[in-house]
């Protein structure tokens, strides 16, 4: 893994672990422009899976250090899905399945590059989706749409 790739992959994850807890009170407070903000989570943890699939199949199948059957054995097992665990969890179990310290270090780094890039795409198509939405907010009224209120209704206010 490259110098400063760690600090990278913290940031990154602190940035979507705020959007997620943000989601979460837009859900809660239900005011979040007729749920487009949910669609643009949904969105973000599709395109999260897939470039983590695809990430993930693409380093290994280029990285020379990890041997042939073991790149087979991970692309047939990453077709149906990917769980997204962290980085230490993978060179575990690489080295359970028999691979060497070294080739277990090389498909954690490519998980953990893999990652990182995942998050990358996926937090930049959601701030690209949000530019655009506000396009869509120049028709939103600039002043107030509720009546005016009446002299009497705010002198009746003021007294009690």
């Amino acid at each position: 893994m490259r110098p400063g790739k760690e600090d990278g992959r913290l940031m990154l994850w602190t940035i979507f672990v705020i959007l997620l807890i943000l989601w979460l009170l837009g859900l809660v407070s239900g005011y979040t422009l007729s749920g487009f903000i949910h669609i643009l989570l949904v969105i973000a943890v599709v395109i999260l899976i897939i470039n983590l699939i695809s990430g993930f199949n693409a380093n290994i199948a280029d990285n020379p250090a990890v041997p042939p059957s073991a790149k087979e054995t991970i692309a047939a097992n990453t077709e149906a899905g990917i769980d997204i665990v962290p980085v230490a969890q993978v060179e575990e179990r690489a080295l359970k399945a028999g691979l060497t310290e070294a080739q277990a270090t090389a498909v954690a780094d490519d998980y953990g590059d893999a990652q990182l890039d995942a998050l990358r795409i996926s937090l930049g198509a959601v701030a690209a989706a949000a530019l655009i939405s506000l396009w869509f907010t120049r028709g939103l009224p600039r002043s107030s749409v509720a009546p005016a209120a009446s002299q009497e209704s705010v002198r009746a206010a003021a007294s009690s």
